[in-house]
């Protein structure tokens, strides 16, 4: 279970003119240096709403901000000066699938390990780069599945299905 980078209690405020946002002060301990002005992608929760991929914005101070908008506030029924519950993780922590989910699935069919541990190394790495050469999660899972499959079928990549 991932560790949030923020878990407490924070004072809605508004910025003092016509149009001003309402946000959520953070502080800089996280800010993010390797990307633009400090930005960070985050997800969470504003007392039981869920925020997903959110930034928080730099202040001229150097602090972090989150803007909240209208729909959330009219949600979770607050306003400026108002306490909300804020929890956010980082982007970062998400788990995506990686090799060791493969290896991992893998394991559960023993008969497709035997047959990937007997492939060299360059036939094991035509499998994990086909797997991880599309960036969506889900079609990752797809191939991982796939694969599983045609090793446990004693196929290595090449081989015609």
């Amino acid at each position: 279970m991932p560790t949030p980078i923020v878990n407490e209690q924070l004072q809605l405020q508004r910025m003092q003119m016509k149009g001003g946002w309402t946000y959520l002060i953070i502080g800089n301990e996280h800010r993010n240096k390797a990307k633009a002005f400090g930005m960070l992608k985050v997800y969470g929760t504003i007392d039981d709403y869920a925020l997903s991929k959110v930034s928080l914005m730099p202040m001229k101070n150097g602090s972090l901000f989150l803007p909240v908008k209208a729909e959330i506030r009219k949600k979770i029924k607050k306003e400026e000066g108002d306490w909300v519950t804020l929890v956010l993780y980082t982007e970062e922590e998400l788990a995506a699938p990686c090799e060791a989910d493969f290896l991992e699935s893998l394991a559960d069919e023993p008969a497709a390990l035997v047959f990937y541990q007997q492939l060299n190394k360059r036939e094991q790495k035509a499998y994990i780069d086909w797997i991880f050469e599309t960036k969506i999660d889900e079609q990752q899972v797809d191939r991982m599945a796939a694969s599983v499959n045609r090793l446990a079928r004693g196929l290595t990549f090449k081989s015609s299905k």
